[in-house]
């Protein structure tokens, strides 16, 4: 399960269980092989599921809301990096830290979250 929450003008949270863990892995180590990957989300703002589409940019880090989905360009080495924080937190029991990425969105940054549900954070 994975839950997507829009918190505040400049934050966005991800909740995931362990099997929703599973997913992010595979739709992130997709965005490495084929420059993009997507999985269906809850959208707890609208009680619905929506589209979170990763893709590989490492020109600039962007977020892009849409009607259906919800859109993150991140570059190679964060992709790598939160591959490896969401592998770790099936061992820990634990997203720490709760960072993923900053992306730009309406001439600010926009920081995305993670949260591992019944973990210990």
């Amino acid at each position: 399960m994975i839950n997507i929450n829009k918190e505040s003008e400049l934050s966005l949270k991800i909740e995931f269980d362990e099997e929703g863990s599973k997913g992010l892995i595979k739709v992130l180590e997709d965005t490495i092989h084929m420059k993009n990957g997507i999985i269906e989300v809850n959208n707890k703002v609208n009680q619905d599921t929506i589209g979170l589409e990763f893709i590989q940019d490492n020109d600039m880090n962007e977020i892009i809301f849409g009607n259906n989905k919800i859109v993150i360009k991140i570059d190679k080495d964060e992709i790598e990096y939160a591959i490896e924080r969401f592998i770790e937190s099936k061992e820990s029991k634990c997203f720490y830290p709760a960072e993923v990425c900053e992306c730009y969105y309406k001439k600010k940054y926009l920081t995305v979250y993670a949260e591992l549900l019944n973990g210990n954070n």
